[in-house]
């Protein structure tokens, strides 16, 4: 019997030992509990964010600024356009990660040595509400290892604020220590190109700005300098590298902008987009071929930069030339744009025609200027009569006027210089007010043929042929 006493408190003694152990275990995690199981500062998920705003006090002057759209994240702040998806998203996830760290839970930042002083902040906006974590210098402990002051303000389900020390992780304070053009998306396009409305370029000089605009009804117009439609398919391929424009080097690439590059003031500010929100705006500078000691059939680019940013980049040279014009002929660039129609919108009779000098081939295929040859036509009931009031043959005069409503230039180039009297001249008004007035210039280097047509910036460049058939000899008309 005492055996089975014996034996029955020996079960009751292990059985309570092993209770005591497990309770003592129990106590043992739930003290260890805060400070093995690391809170995350921030539990939020990504997806939730709509707005992320950031800035270093020691490095930037203004605050980034990132908004989460439909068409995905761009930057309102201190540029406005697509940002690097990648780039933020990789931000996010080591925002809304970060942990406190074990072995500095418990110490007093104070105590700790750490400066009392924040010097930078990340701020979270979503559904959530928003959220702030302020940062202080990231230092090498002596005892702690690499520690940050954190405080944590404004989360919901928290204490409205609360302070911790990091092991921090150098990712974060990396990425809000970037310069923040780093979080640009290399490509410039504000917009798709359906959504593309406007288009601006402004010189630093005081030659023309330019302002163009799509109309619903009419298409791509030009307000300024000159005001008109403008060739749809060029348009369109304009457009288009506008919409593909991207920096071709990264930003890590980039380098401090000077003098030297164009920038003092920049040569060109272009903008373009939707013409409310959406828009890049782009300073240019020189092209990469004008540099000293640049080969001139060099492959290059040109200067390029976003405002407030003083280190520069380049971008396609070619994209910008329906724009800028091409190194070999810098006065077409958008003059090429207008559309090519020159010809009188009028169906009315021909009333009256002034002409001074007149153009034929030469004996080797040449062209020939008479400057001396001037007629004057009239209508006299259903004639064209001379001035002697001969009348002209009515097949030449039809074709000749049909060729005047049907005119088209063959190319346009902005005005280098002042509007001349021209080496010939052609003026013809018709019965409902309609009225064209050419001047035909001598021939360039190239034996181009250039007109001036009335308008105060472009000339227009004219195929020889119908140069010929509008500036012919009186006696071809007889």
């Amino acid at each position: 019997m005492k055996g089975l006493w014996f034996a029955s408190g020996m079960v009751a003694a292990v059985a309570l030992a092993m209770w005591l152990e497990l309770k003592q275990s129990e106590k043992q995690v739930a003290e260890r509990k805060p400070q093995e199981l690391v809170e995350v500062l921030l539990p939020v998920a990504p997806s939730k964010v709509q707005r992320i705003r950031w800035r270093n006090f020691e490095r930037a002057e203004r605050e980034v600024q990132i908004e989460r759209t439909p068409e995905g994240w761009r930057m309102r702040s201190p540029y406005v356009g697509p940002a690097d998806g990648a780039r933020v998203e990789d931000l996010l996830q080591t925002v809304t990660q970060l942990r406190k760290a074990v072995k500095l839970e418990g110490i007093d930042p104070q105590k700790a040595g750490l400066e009392e002083s924040y010097v930078a902040y990340v701020e979270l906006e979503g559904t959530f509400g928003t959220t702030r974590l302020d940062l202080g210098k990231a230092l090498p402990h002596r005892d702690y290892g690499n520690a940050q002051r954190v405080r944590r303000v404004g989360f919901p389900s928290a204490s409205a604020s609360h302070e911790t020390l990091l092991s921090f992780p150098p990712t974060l304070f990396n990425a809000i220590n970037d310069f923040a053009e780093h979080f640009r998306d290399r490509s410039l396009a504000p917009c798709s190109v359906a959504e593309m409305l406007t288009i601006r370029l402004l010189p630093a000089n005081d030659s023309a700005r330019l302002e163009l605009r799509r109309d619903p009804a009419e298409g791509w117009i030009a307000l300024e300098p000159f005001q008109g439609q403008l060739e749809s398919e060029l348009m369109e391929r304009l457009v288009a590298r506008l919409a593909g424009l991207a920096f071709l080097r990264e930003a890590s690439e980039a380098i401090e902008a000077t003098a030297e590059h164009g920038f003092e003031p920049p040569r060109f500010v272009l903008e373009f987009g939707d013409g409310v929100s959406r828009v890049t705006t782009l300073e240019l500078g020189i092209s990469e071929r004008d540099l000293p000691g640049m080969s001139p059939g060099a492959s290059a680019g040109r200067f390029a930069r976003l405002p407030g940013d003083f280190r520069v980049r380049t971008v396609s040279e070619e994209a910008l030339e329906p724009l800028l014009g091409s190194t070999e002929e810098p006065t077409r660039g958008w003059a090429e744009l207008k559309k090519r129609e020159l010809g009188v919108a009028s169906s009315a009779a021909l009333q009256k025609l002034e002409r001074r000098g007149s153009l034929a081939r030469d004996a080797g295929g040449g062209l020939a200027f008479d400057a001396v040859e001037t007629f004057r036509l009239e209508q006299k009931g259903v004639q064209l009569v001379d001035a002697s009031g001969t009348a002209i043959d009515a097949a030449a005069a039809a074709r000749w006027i049909d060729g005047l409503r049907t005119l088209r230039a063959a190319g346009f180039r902005r005005r280098a210089t002042a509007a001349s009297e021209g080496t010939a001249m052609l003026s013809a008004s018709f019965a409902d007010g309609a009225s064209l007035t050419l001047l035909l210039q001598a021939p360039d280097a190239e034996g181009r043929l250039w007109v001036e047509f009335g308008d105060p910036w472009l000339q227009a460049r004219l195929e020889p042929e119908d140069a010929l058939r509008l500036f012919r000899p009186l006696s071809a008309w007889r």
